[in-house]
């Protein structure tokens, strides 16, 4: 070869590796962005909402618990949440109708909120869930009245998320604590709620005080002098208790010897709307010493017009009334008693300790 081609080839080698080395260079150089305008980024879109559902499955067992949430119904579930449960005897009164206890039976009241968890509108109403009370022999009695704490019926569409204030009234037993209560959809998912030693007992004077659990009402009720009580459609006020010989209009006494009871008090038109109410719409009665039952022998209007009790009366509307009972002068009248008609809840008055 060659000696100055041979001489040459280092240099070419060197000035070849420099060149090579240069373009390598280039192509590591960083290439400046253009700025993007704060305008053209679009923020990471938000994860959508999702309902508070706590429990979306049948709960086995007594499980579910007063103040948690639970979703009860897999096609169309709702929400419940259950506050209270408490016992009661007075009427209930909603959307222009009336309800009330026999003596025989009293409410279990529950009270909660429901609410929508579905994304749409729900209707809801009594039937869309069932509420069951359960006695310790597994007796069950349905409930058939859900009320609104506003008054209404509950009948109305429930928007997505939406909460309602409900109260449940379950007519059960006078002599029955309830242990169990259960809730059930209609594709028949249930909660279960164990209620012993969790219902707010009856007081006086509708308890009766040979129960300590305060769970059983008297079918009659001690009345108290001068106060209202509730005897179901009407409120009756016993005021004062006296006797006379003189007949109300058109009557006379049956025997010389006798003598007439006369009970004064008054009625008010306890239901929601204007109702019928004459002597026989009520049945007073006065028990004696003996034992024995004496009935009225009819009902006066105090008012400007002294005649038989027979008229429309408006909600809230009140009437004093003088109520006769025919006696003889020796029989000794002990109690006085005030209910609407059989099977109803009574109240009675202690007539010995009345000034006759």
């Amino acid at each position: 070869m060659n000696k100055f081609f041979i001489r040459l080839l280092p240099l070419a080698i060197l000035v070849s590796a420099i060149a090579v080395g240069s373009a390598f260079g280039a192509a590591k150089k960083p290439v400046a962005k253009k700025p993007v305008a704060k305008s053209a980024v679009k923020p990471a879109p938000k994860p959508a909402p999702r309902p508070a559902i706590i429990s979306s499955t049948q709960l086995k067992g007594d499980q579910a618990k007063f103040e948690q949430e639970y979703s009860l119904g897999k096609d169309s579930p709702i929400n419940i949440v259950v506050h209270s449960a408490e016992y009661s005897v007075a009427r209930v009164v909603t959307s222009g109708e009336m309800d009330f206890p026999m003596a025989n039976e009293k409410y279990l009241i529950v009270k909660m909120t429901l609410r929508n968890p579905q994304p749409s509108e729900l209707f809801i109403r009594y039937d869309s869930l069932k509420i069951t009370a359960i006695t310790a022999d597994s007796v069950n009695f349905d409930c058939q009245n859900w009320v609104l704490t506003g008054g209404n019926s509950l009948s109305m569409t429930v928007k997505p998320a939406q909460k309602i204030e409900a109260v449940a009234y379950i007519k059960v037993p006078a002599n029955e604590n309830i242990p169990k209560l259960m809730f059930k959809s209609s594709d028949d998912l249930v909660l279960r709620y164990d209620l012993r030693d969790k219902i707010k007992p009856l007081v006086a004077p509708f308890a009766d005080s040979s129960d300590p659990k305060g769970a059983t009402a008297l079918a009659t009720v001690p009345g108290q002098l001068g106060a209202y009580c509730d005897l179901g459609e009407w409120d009756f006020k016993l005021d004062s208790a006296a006797y006379t010989t003189e007949p109300p209009k058109e009557t006379s006494l049956n025997d010389e010897n006798n003598h007439y009871l006369v009970i004064s008090g008054s009625f008010k038109n306890g239901g929601p709307a204007e109702y019928y109410f004459r002597y026989d719409s009520v049945a007073p009665t006065v028990t004696t010493a003996d034992g024995d039952d004496i009935e009225s022998r009819g009902m006066m209007e105090l008012a400007s017009r002294h005649e038989w009790v027979a008229l429309n009366m408006k909600k809230n509307q009140e009437i004093k009334v003088r109520i006769y009972f025919e006696m003889s002068k020796d029989v000794t009248p002990k109690v006085f008693t005030m209910k609407m008609q059989d099977g109803t809840r009574a109240f009675s008055w202690d007539l010995s300790t009345m000034s006759l």
